[in-house]
């Protein structure tokens, strides 16, 4: 068996487990609310918010961006790893805070915190607009580089077996049906799964 038919045995084995996990989170869910789609009803668990974080920041940019990055131009992108932890210290400065005032207002999105915030002054509204608009720039450019990671890595791995284009609309597309069919606990649950995938791997490297 190539390394090409191995890939592509892997990766449907890989596609059927996260069928699993979308139906498992789809009956897990406790009721059909905004809070429970996109925050899994806020009772995830330390286990998983771990993996689930280590997994979204430590991903296709950073297993394939960083080093092929820090391959061609050295040292100045090999200090890129220290600005991605750096992100996750602020996370754990700032979220804490923010936490406690989610929980006792009911908070969903990033929003509802400017709207507590500045909703009644004005430009509140206006504020609240550009606050989405410029998330959803910023994580653009992030979800790019995932697909493109995505791509690369099943035209790589199946030896072209599975051209970039038809890796990164397919892989898409399974993103899409097991974030809609489950919400934030399918991308949670996937998450973490991909998290001890990673880290296995890492260690395997190591050894």
């Amino acid at each position: 068996m190539t390394l090409g038919d191995a890939a592509l045995w892997a990766l449907g084995a890989y596609l059927l487990m996260l069928v699993g996990v979308a139906e498992a989170a789809r009956r897990a869910r406790s009721d059909g609310s905004p809070a429970d789609h996109f925050l899994a009803n806020r009772d995830l668990g330390v286990f998983v918010l771990l993996l689930t974080l280590y997994a979204t920041a430590y991903s296709g940019n950073s297993l394939l961006g960083y080093p092929g990055e820090a391959y061609e131009h050295g040292f100045v992108w090999i200090q890129s790893t220290g600005f991605m932890m750096a992100v996750i210290v602020g996370f754990h400065i700032l979220a804490p805070r923010l936490r406690t005032v989610a929980v006792e207002r009911g908070f969903v999105t990033p929003g509802d915190w400017v709207r507590h915030r500045f909703g009644d002054e004005p430009g509140g509204r206006e504020l609240r607009i550009a606050v989405a608009v410029l998330m959803t720039w910023a994580l653009a450019n992030y979800l790019l580089a995932q697909l493109q990671a995505m791509g690369a890595l099943t035209e790589t791995l199946t030896e072209r077996r599975i051209p970039h284009a038809a890796g990164v609309v397919g892989l898409a597309s399974m993103i899409l049906f097991y974030e809609t069919l489950g919400g934030m606990r399918a991308v949670a649950w996937t998450d973490a799964a991909q998290g001890i995938l990673m880290l296995v791997g890492l260690a395997t490297l190591l050894g």
